[in-house]
């Protein structure tokens, strides 16, 4: 079968399914209730009922995939909520599912979140044969709101993800992000906590940014940039000095180094002097690569040719290593148009092996 005939047999299959599909009064004639709020919940054609059903599509043509259901609903009292919920003057609907553990006369949902006046609910069935919907527990409905696309509270706790979070609310803030903090307690939660997502920290003296998303107290940096999260020791958080968070994560601590939080010796650094340049830095007497020193390299005579590449008078660097046999006075990069390309000197061509993840001589 050529490619022809396969285009033109799955178009033949897709036109069989939906005239099948609307043969057995998939959509026919039906209309949906409220455009605005959801296309899931329509009238039948007789207006007698109203049906909840999921559209999908193959190969970009809608269709009714899921088979309608059926609602036990008054139309003339019907509305619809939200995308998912509706309710009547007897009932509330969850996807087309009568609920039967809510309050109808209270009961709201604007997909943001769901509850009645006695309880907050997750938007979602802790078992769906009951039609019973997923309470947070010991949510004040009246309190509820929602922070961001995680974290939630109301007058007595704070939620992530819908899961209680036991901390001091009176002194509860968030750093950023996802990092929260009390007045004992460093929370970074990530996902749902019963799923061991949620980590905490206790900590010392004051919390303070070192950059975005890293934070020292007197005797801790946490890194929360990066997982799993790495907690760093300080012995004088007066020694912390950030060079660069830019293109890199480069700070000092007690004469240790750390680029993008791998430590460093910084013995024979001179701090004062050092700074970054992308991936390469300088300091008075050392040339670096991504924090490892290039052994050798004359300060003096030093240039970058590219993210990778460097040379000076006596010598070609690829990062911190010497190029074997490479000319520095020749030594250039060549573009190929629509290839990659490849660098070269007087004597030789070097492109990289990607099987052999290095750069080697070619002719």
């Amino acid at each position: 079968m050529t490619l022809v005939d396969y285009k033109m047999t799955e178009k033949i299959l897709i036109l069989l399914v939906i005239v099948s599909l609307s043969g057995c009064g998939f959509g026919s004639g039906d209309t949906v209730v409220d455009a605005r709020k959801s296309e899931y919940y329509y009238y039948t054609s007789s207006k007698k009922d109203v049906v909840y059903k999921y559209k999908q599509s193959v190969t970009g043509i809608q269709l009714w995939w899921s088979t309608p259901i059926r609602m036990d609903a008054d139309v003339g009292s019907f509305i619809v909520l939200s995308r998912s919920y509706a309710k009547d003057k007897n009932n509330v609907f969850f996807k087309g599912v009568k609920v039967t553990n809510a309050d109808v006369a209270s009961f709201t949902s604007d997909e943001t979140f769901t509850r009645d006046k006695y309880h907050v609910f997750t938007n979602d069935f802790s078992d769906k044969e009951k039609g019973i919907l997923n309470i947070i527990e010991g949510a004040n409905p009246d309190k509820y709101i929602k922070i961001n696309s995680g974290w939630a509270k109301d007058d007595s706790h704070y939620y992530y993800f819908d899961e209680k979070i036991d901390v001091d609310v009176q002194t509860f803030r968030f750093l950023s992000g996802d990092v929260g903090i009390d007045k004992n307690t460093i929370y970074y939660i990530v996902g749902k906590p019963s799923l061991g997502y949620g980590k905490s920290y206790h900590y010392t003296g004051e919390v303070r940014p070192v950059i975005e998303n890293i934070f020292h107290d007197d005797n801790k940096i946490y890194n929360f940039r990066k997982k799993p999260v790495s907690v760093i020791p300080v012995n004088s958080p007066a020694t912390i000095h950030v060079v660069d968070s830019i293109r890199n994560i480069v700070f000092f601590v007690d004469k240790t180094m750390y680029w993008n939080m791998e430590e460093r010796d910084a013995s024979n650094i001179d701090i004062a002097t050092f700074k970054c340049d992308g991936d390469y830095a300088t300091d008075k007497n050392r040339i670096y690569y991504s924090g490892i020193e290039i052994k050798g390299a004359d300060v003096r005579t030093f240039s970058k040719i590219s993210e990778s590449f460097s040379k000076d008078k006596n010598h070609v660097y690829y990062r911190s290593n010497i190029l074997p046999e490479a000319d520095p006075p020749t030594f250039r990069y060549v573009a190929v148009k629509n290839e990659s390309g490849y660098y070269q000197d007087k004597n030789y061509k070097w492109k990289y092996s990607s099987g052999k993840k290095k750069w080697e001589i070619f002719h």
